[in-house]
């Protein structure tokens, strides 16, 4: 619907609801023939809607639609969706043309969303209240969680001004880039992956740039010094398990040269994630462990992160 024909408050009259249910190609949930098999158990019905939880920030008794996402349920203004995104935009005028049948809860009608409580509810947030984006944009989640659910939507605003965050702490362009240093980064929590993502590129890049950029010669001494590190630990603590084994019950790992060999040592930084356990060949009673030490040491190593390169603690640079 427009805004010129629907008003935050006001009702979405349910007589130009039909009763026969069509093809959506909407991100909601239709209403579904009683007789029908398909989609049991997906519908959203009155008494799955009283189960939820209503948001307490984002419950109006004057708004006109409610929203279902996972296990919370909102009840908003209508307009204030179609106003910024196309695609309610076009969900509102199928429902009032009769093309789509919804449920109605509360003489709201109800959409069922395929996103994440988080999501719906970042996103609405953003809508309602001005301030909400500026204050929660330090917040990678929150970032990520808006980018994701503008895109879906269309929302090109809010879009936007999400890119607009991201790019002041990835910059698209060498001027960008060359004035982002640590002290001006918004969100000095980034630092520890943008370190361990710059010690993975070969040590000649780290240390003179690829002919296009080199970052400081402090970051790149960090970045040698963080990469030795974590290639210690990935051989003594993360990554233990490719020394041979004196049990009598392991088969010989005939794929582990294979793997090795393959391998990139820039990847044998600790934080790699192992997953082809078999190719070890080890019995269940050595292999169990090893999964243990392996899963323990990459978590211990994520929150030594920032020790790695001198850059405090996690809890130090969140509160920056």
């Amino acid at each position: 619907m427009s805004t010129s024909k629907q008003q935050a408050g006001q009702h979405i009259p349910r007589e130009s609801v039909k009763s026969e249910p069509v093809t959506n190609a909407l991100p909601i949930t239709v209403k579904q023939d009683p007789d029908s098999e398909e989609d049991e158990g997906t519908v959203s019905n009155v008494q799955d809607l009283q189960l939820c939880t209503r948001s307490e920030k984002l419950w109006y008794p004057d708004g006109n639609a409610v929203l279902h996402a996972g296990d919370t349920i909102y009840r908003i203004h209508f307009s204030l969706l179609t106003t910024g995104s196309p695609v309610f935009r076009e969900m509102s005028e199928k429902l009032l043309s009769g093309e789509v049948e919804v449920e109605s809860f509360e003489g709201c009608p109800a959409f069922r969303l395929a996103d994440t409580p988080k999501e719906i509810g970042s996103l609405l947030m953003t809508i309602y209240h001005p301030f909400h984006f500026r204050d929660s944009s330090h917040s990678h989640t929150f970032l990520t969680a808006i980018l994701r659910i503008s895109t879906k939507y269309k929302f090109e605003i809010i879009r936007a001004n999400v890119r607009s965050e991201l790019l002041r702490s990835f910059p698209s362009t060498l001027t960008a880039f060359d004035e982002l240093t640590p002290e001006r980064l918004p969100c000095p929590e980034l630092l520890p992956s943008a370190f361990y993502f710059c010690s993975r590129l070969p040590v000649r890049t780290i240390l003179c740039g690829d002919g296009k950029t080199a970052i400081s010669s402090k970051d790149a001494v960090k970045c040698v010094i963080g990469r030795e590190e974590l290639m210690k630990t990935w051989n003594k603590r993360t990554h233990p398990f490719f020394a041979p084994t004196s049990c009598t019950e392991c088969r010989t790992a005939s794929g582990l040269f294979d793997y090795l060999l393959a391998k990139d040592d820039t990847e044998a930084l600790g934080l790699d994630l192992f997953t082809k356990w078999n190719i070890l060949g080890l019995c269940p009673r050595c292999l169990a462990p090893l999964q243990t030490t392996h899963r323990e040491s990459r978590r211990h190593l994520w929150e030594a992160l920032p020790h790695v390169y001198a850059l405090g603690s996690w809890e130090e640079l969140r509160s920056k």
